[in-house]
């Protein structure tokens, strides 16, 4: 996954989806302080340009970090962040399922609850 990435990000150039996506598999991988490394570097990356605010949630999520990750995600819906579609059935937001403000999101964003 890490060697698509890279690529991924190589083709883009430094687009910010592929370095949240590097954040997220080093956090899955247990790479704690790699994943924020990376979160530091799309938060300065944040202040520069516009770096969407499901990129943040991601590598968030990745990390555990539920509460941020939530709060990431609601900046998302303010400004109509078209990757919350995701929300629905991407597996990278499975463990955020079962959380109450997960659960109200997806129901502001008129998501189908019937969905995982």
């Amino acid at each position: 996954a890490l060697a698509a990435v890279d690529e991924a990000d190589r083709l883009s150039g430094g687009n910010s989806k592929a370095l949240a996506l590097r954040g997220y598999i080093f956090a899955r991988q247990g790479r704690a302080a790699e994943a924020r490394e990376i979160l530091k570097s799309l938060e300065a990356l944040a202040r520069e340009r516009f770096v969407p605010p499901y990129a943040l949630a991601l590598v968030n999520a990745g990390l555990g970090e539920h509460a941020a990750a939530l709060d990431w995600l609601e900046r998302a819906f303010a400004i109509q962040d078209a990757h919350v579609e995701f929300l629905s059935f991407d597996p990278k937001w499975d463990a955020l399922r079962a959380n109450a403000r997960f659960g109200e999101l997806r129901r502001r964003l008129g998501l189908d609850e019937r969905r995982p």
